[in-house]
C-alpha cells in the first residue's frame, strides 16, 4: 500500500516538475530572451565611429576642386570646471560670438547649454582654428575639443554636376551623394 502510494505521488511529481520546468524556460526564451540577447550583445559589441577625412579632389592641372576643412567642436564636461558659469560665459562669449550684435545671444544660448544637468554638454560646432586657439589660451579646465571635419568647394558650384556633394544620412553622419563625392 506504502509503495503504490510512493508511485503515484512521483507519478504526479515528475511530470508536475516537468511542466513546471517548460513554463521557467518559456518564460526565459521566449518572453525576456529578446531583451536578454540585446543586454548581451551590448555588453561584447561597441560601435564607435572615427572622424576622418575625405580626400581631396583635384583637376587635371592640380587644382583643388573639393577639399576638406578641419573645425572643432567645443564641449565642456561640468565636473572638471572649476569656474563658475557666468564668468565662463563672459570669457567665452566674445570668442564665439560672430559679431558684435550677436554677442547677447551668444551669451543667452551658453547660459541656456550650461544649465543642462548633463555632464558633458556640447557648446558649440565648427569652431575655426583661431576661435580654438583663442579659447586654449584662457586656460579653463574642463573644456575640450573634437575634431570636425567638413567639406568645401573653393570653386563653388564648378563642375557641381561630376562632383557631386557630402551631405547627411538619415543618422546625421556626413555621406557622398552622386559624382565622385557618391
Amino acid at each position: 500500500m506504502v509503495t503504490q502510494f510512493r508511485l503515484r505521488v512521483v507519478f504526479f511529481l515528475i511530470p508536475f516538475f516537468a511542466f513546471l520546468i517548460v513554463i521557467r524556460l518559456f518564460y526565459w526564451q521566449i518572453i525576456r530572451g529578446p531583451g536578454l540577447a540585446e543586454r548581451a550583445n551590448r555588453q561584447h559589441q561597441d560601435v564607435v565611429v572615427l572622424a576622418s577625412q575625405r580626400g581631396d579632389i583635384l583637376d587635371s592641372s592640380g587644382e583643388l576642386l573639393a577639399g576638406t576643412q578641419n573645425l572643432y567642436h567645443l564641449f565642456v564636461y561640468q565636473p572638471q570646471l572649476e569656474k563658475d558659469k557666468a564668468e565662463v560665459i563672459n570669457l567665452l562669449a566674445p570668442v564665439l560670438a560672430t559679431s558684435a550684435a550677436t554677442l547677447d545671444q551668444t551669451r543667452s544660448q551658453l547660459l541656456d547649454r550650461l544649465n543642462l544637468t548633463s555632464n558633458w554638454v556640447s557648446l558649440k560646432h565648427y569652431l575655426t582654428t583661431d576661435q580654438k586657439q583663442a579659447i586654449e589660451a584662457l586656460n579653463l579646465k574642463g573644456l575640450g575639443f573634437e575634431d570636425e571635419f567638413t567639406r568645401f568647394y573653393p570653386e563653388a558650384s564648378l563642375a557641381a554636376q561630376v562632383l557631386g556633394f557630402v551631405g547627411s544620412d538619415l543618422a546625421g553622419e556626413p555621406q557622398g551623394y552622386f559624382g565622385l563625392e557618391g
